[in-house]
């Protein structure tokens, strides 16, 4: 989910250097509502369904869109191999996959491990054969999601949103992604946030449900636990009307800062899965981490230093954000 949001700055750079091409997104199933809220893609297709098929059928699913150009932005060798079958003339991939020598005719020398740059960053690199220029400071990439027109307000009132508190959706888990604050801090944060001031709504998959149940009986009265309620479509839509989130580095933290709400990434001092890498990007966009490196070499999703990442110093950050009547 983290990896379609920050890939979308490509999209917007696309259409500005060529407005009248027809833009289409490869993806996997589960991450397809998230493309309708941005106005730069004009199609997408899923991945998952090409796949059950067999190949020669999903070559020529892919001919009949008579495509011209093949970015291969989230490398996997699967999609290079049925962009070339499929005689896309012209197909882009970095050079540091031996595949893409054999599927890809432009590759792009640049390794994505050894960067300091960020996602979104290393993304646009890949339209240099384009003559589209990558070297863009961060603070220009800002993620910009519209809600659809076509809209309709969320139904369930068990769902609905209070108008005259701060919207709060706090989201613990990373899906094994990245690593994460403690369950317990979030709670100690939750317990400290004014019930006057703040509605949170503590969200996640069923997966995430079902690991984290065992707080329910320890929220206050001012806290949803609402996690495995909601398809990703209207996840999308009820994050789209809060005032705030709270997570770790996830594919809902980028969403909700593409949305311009006010967003907090908790992230460890690790060049892998830290700020220099992921940090949200958005208007409202902020981010702590600990001072230092973080020893782990991989950082677990339990890690020490997130552990480290103190209370005290969200609830500072959260405290500030005023409710504007959203």
């Amino acid at each position: 989910m983290g990896d379609v949001v920050l890939t979308t700055p490509m999209a917007q750079l696309i259409k500005e250097q060529f407005p009248d091409c027809y833009l289409v997104f490869l993806v996997k199933s589960y991450t397809k509502p998230i493309l309708q809220y941005f106005n730069h893609i004009d199609d997408s297709i899923s991945c998952d369904d090409l796949r059950a098929l067999p190949f020669k059928q999903a070559v020529q699913e892919i001919v009949s869109y008579k495509f011209d150009l093949f970015i291969n932005a989230f490398a996997n060798q699967w999609t290079a191999k049925l962009a070339k079958s499929a005689k896309i003339p012209l197909r882009i991939g970095t050079s540091r996959r031996i595949y893409h020598w054999l599927y890809c005719n432009r590759r792009v020398n640049f390794s994505r491990k050894k960067s300091k740059q960020h996602e979104a960053q290393l993304n646009l690199k890949l339209l240099e054969s384009l003559g589209i220029t990558s070297e863009i400071p961060l603070k220009k990439i800002l993620l910009t999601a519209r809600i659809p027109t076509d809209k309709k307000p969320l139904s369930f009132p068990r769902r609905s949103l209070e108008k005259e508190k701060f919207k709060l959706i706090t989201h613990p888990g990373s899906y094994g992604n990245g690593a994460e604050w403690p369950i317990e801090s979030y709670l100690k944060l939750i317990s400290r946030l004014d019930a006057k001031r703040f509605s949170i709504y503590l969200t996640g998959s069923a997966a995430e449900k079902e690991r984290f149940s065992n707080i329910i009986n320890k929220l206050p009265a001012h806290a949803h636990f609402i996690m495995g309620t909601m398809e990703l479509d209207e996840f999308c839509l009820f994050l789209s009307q809060a005032d705030g989130m709270i997570a770790s580095g996830t594919g809902p933290l980028h969403l909700a800062a593409a949305l311009g709400i006010r967003t907090l990434g908790l992230f460890p001092p690790n060049s892998k899965v830290g700020i220099q890498r992921w940090r949200p990007l958005g208007k409202a966009a902020e981010y702590l981490t600990q001072e230092g490196t973080c020893m782990e070499k991989s950082c677990p999703t339990q890690c020490h230093c997130m552990q480290a990442l103190s209370v005290d110093a969200v609830f500072a950050r959260v405290e500030a954000w005023k409710y504007t009547g959203k």
